[in-house]
């Protein structure tokens, strides 16, 4: 009776220690689960995972200068960073730190790297606890973009106020406007009433992100304008001219040239040169002023190198253009005999667009 009442007892007691062994295992899985899953680390890379996929949701999303990247901001669009993250996070080999200067119990920084080059620092949160083992939930909160490619920078642009201008695709409108100035040269016409309306210059100045910025100005008479970058990274749109005008003007400007430097040689009288001038105009009173009494006697002249060049084009009766050509002054004595170089800007101008092109003013640049 007893050995049978102790193998009872012993068979229970082996009963509850296999119990109690088996609810311990099942609590150690347990808290290892829930304390695998409240691993900080674990929520940067469930983070990392959806940023590849190009999902920015859940996230405050900024730039190294704490700019928010939302709709509606120009140049920072969602759209962009979502394709800029999808491809760096994806391609890229990826390691992350935690940034222990930063956060505290309850926030953490983790800066990410890709091919050893800094792209992001992501923020998580612990936004509560779990029920059981009171461990820290976590969630991602934020990321800011570190690359600095990625970082906001100032384009700043010139171009025809009749000129539509895009960057990066997107249509620049009078917010990005700064300001309005006359071309040179152009504003003495207006006031002497040969032409009416003269287009301004127009400066943008645009703030984004612009990896390698597409800067695009079309003419209101439908040509793509080339668009230069200047010194200082200004990019310029100049007036230039329709399709098909330079070949257009091009040879008034070469039956021009003889008759002025003929004149200015004294080989040919000033009405030769005249007829292309406007009658009373500053080029008209400029050019018979000018002291040519110095020319030598010579035998004859001739014209080489003749060119034009940096045709302004400001609308259907106002255009500039840059000449040069040089004259060679013929003598008998070939020691004697000289070279006269000329550069000189011509102000064109006309009544309307029937009518024919006739110098107003100009400009000597260079001359020997």
């Amino acid at each position: 009776m007893r050995k049978k009442t102790f193998r009872i007892l012993l068979l229970v007691w082996a009963l509850i220690l296999i119990g109690v062994i088996a609810f311990l295992i099942t609590w150690l899985i347990r808290f290892l689960t829930v304390y695998e899953a409240s691993v900080p680390t674990h929520t940067v890379e469930a983070v990392l995972a959806q940023l590849k996929t190009g999902d920015l949701s859940g996230l405050t999303v900024t730039l190294q200068n704490g700019d928010p990247v939302e709709e509606g901001v120009p140049f920072a669009e969602p759209e962009k960073i979502s394709a800029y993250l999808g491809e760096t996070l994806s391609t890229g080999e990826l390691s992350y730190m935690k940034l222990n200067s930063v956060g505290d119990k309850t926030h953490e920084f983790y800066s990410v790297t890709a091919d050893g080059k800094k792209v992001l620092r992501i923020g998580i949160e612990a936004v509560g606890r779990t029920e059981e083992f009171h461990l820290n939930v976590w969630q991602g909160v934020s990321a800011e973009l570190l690359d600095p490619s990625m970082n906001p920078t100032v384009i700043r642009l010139q171009a025809p106020s009749f000129a539509t201008v895009e960057v990066d695709g997107m249509l620049l409108g009078e917010k990005a406007l700064t300001g309005e100035e006359e071309p040179e040269l152009i504003g003495k016409m207006v006031e002497l009433g040969y032409i009416k309306d003269i287009p301004k210059i127009y400066s943008y100045e645009v703030e984004g992100i612009f990896s390698h910025p597409e800067v695009r100005a079309t003419a209101s008479h439908g040509r793509k304008l080339p668009v230069l970058v200047r010194e200082g990274g200004l990019y310029e749109a100049p007036f230039a001219p329709p399709a098909g005008f330079e070949e257009e003007i091009t040879p008034l400007i070469m039956e021009i040239i003889p008759n002025w430097g003929r004149y200015f040689s004294r080989d040919g009288g000033y009405d030769a040169v005249r007829q292309y001038f406007i009658w009373g105009s500053p080029v008209d009173r400029t050019v018979p002023g000018a002291d040519i009494s110095w020319m030598q006697a010579h035998t004859g002249t001739e014209f080489s190198e003749e060119r034009v060049e940096n045709i302004r084009y400001y609308s259907d009766t106002c255009f500039v253009c840059d000449v040069h050509f040089l004259q060679t002054i013929l003598h008998d004595d070939p020691n004697r005999q000289r070279e006269w170089e000329t550069n000189v800007t011509w102000v064109f101008v006309r009544p309307d667009a029937d009518s024919a092109w006739k110098i107003a003013d100009l400009v000597m640049n260079t001359g020997n």
